[in-house]
């Protein structure tokens, strides 16, 4: 009786210290790194597209599009849904004084100062300026912007792997995305009348617009 009763004491130690390990080895797992193409999900981790069936209790937050090679753990991701359309502004002639005017494609192409963009957008009013102002008050505050469009153009080119992700959630929660649109207004300023557009199919062609012209608008966030 007093060896089974030390085996059984045994036992429960043992299964007891293969808990602990299992747990100290999960534990010990480091985070996922965000690749191009992963979904964000709103506790701030990431999710491959393809896991995203069984991800249980995982709720979307946007797709990454791009990852800072010298600091992987940041980069930006689109939100999973248009705005809508909306005009870059309502007044065919209105510079903003604060924004610099980028004159050439090559130049706007590189601005990737979407948020600090944004920011001088929404220091105007809001009927002067609805494409900026079309992301509200909560996601500004949480981090969403009107990309620049050198953030813009980062989308495009990653443009496949972001379509799979955001098929994966649509598959999972019915609509809770929306496909990704050829034309968006970027916060890029050309100068008094016009703003920056940039397409999917950038070669055909990138340029200003008439700025009450309504064309889409996406958000993105940097993480």
């Amino acid at each position: 009786m007093a060896n089974r009763q030390h085996n059984s004491r045994a036992i429960r130690i043992l299964l007891a210290a293969l808990l602990l390990c299992t747990a100290w080895a999960v534990q010990a797992q480091p985070p996922k790194l965000p690749a191009i193409g992963d979904i964000l999900c709103a506790d701030g981790t990431f999710v491959a597209p393809g896991q995203w069936a069984t991800a249980t209790g995982k709720i979307a937050k946007g797709v990454v599009f791009y990852v800072n090679p010298q600091m992987p753990t940041r980069g930006l991701a689109i939100a999973l849904k248009d705005l809508g359309r909306y005009q870059w502004s309502s007044k065919d002639k209105g510079d903003v004084p604060s924004l610099p005017n980028m004159q050439t494609r090559t130049v706007a192409l590189r601005d990737v100062a979407g948020r600090a963009n944004t920011r001088a957008l929404r220091a105007m009013p809001a009927a002067d300026y609805p494409a900026a102002h079309a992301i509200s008050t909560d996601d500004w505050t949480a981090g969403w912007y009107l990309p620049a469009a050198g953030e813009l153009r980062l989308l495009y080119a990653r443009y496949p792997q972001v379509a799979t992700a955001l098929g994966y959630i649509e598959i999972r929660d019915r609509g809770s995305t929306s496909v990704l649109n050829d034309v968006y207004w970027s916060s890029t300023e050309f100068g008094t009348s016009y703003a920056w557009i940039v397409t999917r199919h950038m070669r055909a062609y990138n340029g200003c617009y008439i700025k009450s012209y309504s064309w889409w608008v996406r958000p993105v966030l940097a993480f």
